[in-house]
């Protein structure tokens, strides 16, 4: 017979066990619980850490930009640079090709000169020392001609590009500013220029000269290698010829030369257009002189080339290094334009006569025998005088001992 105390201590042994149990299972729950709070209250917390940045973060991020900065940015600089310099290209192809179509138009001529596309100043333009036509003056030219040079209209006429064909000065100079860009004084009108006649890196603004006769524009672009466009006699004596026939104390033309692309020898290796911009004689501003009949050899749009000694290349001048190194107004394609510098440091794009462009240092670039067509001859003292800038570069590595230089 189990006895009453002993049925009591055993109730009381399952309560202990029930209430141990319980206690137990609720410290379990409780824990599975606070864990669980504690779990999203870190996920939480990571949510809000990963929604910003700390200050050190920040510096970091930007040091990191900064850093990338500096070395991409002259990559996109160099690249910018190639990209203008391409377009440049593009357009002295444009106008070289347009040369090209005149030369097939006009029995093989050369466009752009005094014998050619401008004949219409000249009375006698088949011999060498041609005259001006009578009547002509800077208050009355021929129709659609600026200057007996220049080739601005001729392409434009070829082109289709219509613009003023008056024969009066303010004609004339709207005219220039059509072509060119810049406010017409006789119009007014704000003009944009022919696209494919302005460099993208001619970055340089011309006044007139004389003062007055047109407004102030971008300096032109391109010049033409006057070697080219010219005849040449002994007997000029008179500096208001030099913009239809030159001295031959410059530079000696065959005397059967006709201003044909057939007769300037290789045309893979002549120069017919060039980076270039006119005029600069060693002080002051750059100026554009669109008198009918200046005294400086080439006009605005023309020139001898970068062989030539300071004080006739107009466009890469250097005749006073203490006012200043214009050289990188023309060759304008590198990446200096600091004065003194070498040749070899200056790039310029060239068009030729076959139609082709080329991108070259200025070194290479100052060749006479891309200038001048073959057969011609040129006095040494014509090129950079000894202990001048450009006189190893050139005279020396050109012209070595002869004297003159023949081209072939």
């Amino acid at each position: 017979m189990i006895r009453e105390s002993d049925e009591d201590a055993g109730m009381e042994r399952k309560t202990t066990y029930l209430v141990e149990f319980q206690a137990c299972f609720l410290d379990s729950r409780l824990r599975f619980l606070v864990g669980q709070r504690m779990e999203l209250n870190m996920l939480k917390s990571g949510d809000r850490k990963r929604s910003g940045f700390t200050l050190i973060e920040l510096l970091v991020v930007i040091s990191i930009i900064a850093l990338l900065l500096a070395i991409l940015m002259p990559s996109l600089a160099g690249a910018r640079r190639m990209a203008r310099t391409t377009m440049c290209a593009t357009n002295l192809r444009g106008i070289t090709m347009t040369m090209v179509v005149y030369s097939q138009e006009w029995d093989d001529a050369i466009l752009g000169g005094p014998r050619t596309s401008n004949v219409a100043m000249l009375s006698n333009p088949e011999v060498a020392v041609a005259t001006l036509a009578s009547g002509f003056s800077d208050a009355n030219m021929p129709s659609g001609i600026i200057q007996p040079l220049d080739w601005m209209s001729g392409t434009a006429r070829v082109m289709g590009v219509k613009f003023d064909e008056g024969t009066s000065a303010a004609s004339r100079a709207n005219r220039f500013h059509q072509l060119n860009g810049g406010v017409s004084p006789l119009t007014g009108v704000k003009n944009a220029g022919v696209k494919i006649f302005r460099c993208p890196d001619n970055d340089v603004m011309a006044t007139s000269y004389p003062t007055g006769f047109c407004n102030p524009h971008p300096m032109i672009s391109y010049v033409t290698a006057l070697g080219f466009q010219m005849r040449t006699d002994p007997s000029v004596a008179s500096s208001y010829r030099y913009q239809y026939v030159l001295p031959t104390t410059f530079l000696v033309i065959p005397g059967s030369y006709r201003n044909k692309i057939s007769q300037v020898g290789a045309s893979a290796g002549k120069v017919f257009m060039a980076d270039g911009g006119r005029w600069w004689n060693g002080t002051g501003a750059i100026t554009t002189t669109l008198t009918y009949n200046t005294t400086s050899p080439g006009g605005q749009s023309s020139d001898y080339g970068p062989w030539v000694s300071s004080a006739y290349a107009r466009s890469y001048n250097y005749i006073d290094m203490s006012n200043g190194d214009r050289r990188g107004d023309s060759m304008r394609h590198s990446d200096t334009r600091k004065k003194g510098v070498k040749y070899a440091s200056l790039r310029m794009n060239l068009g030729f006569f076959d139609g082709h462009v080329e991108t070259m240092n200025g070194q290479d670039a100052s060749n006479p025998q891309l200038w001048t067509p073959m057969g011609t001859s040129i006095p040494k003292a014509e090129a950079p005088a000894s202990g001048s800038l450009g006189y190893s570069e050139i005279t020396v590595r050109y012209w070595g001992s002869s004297d003159p230089l023949v081209i072939r």
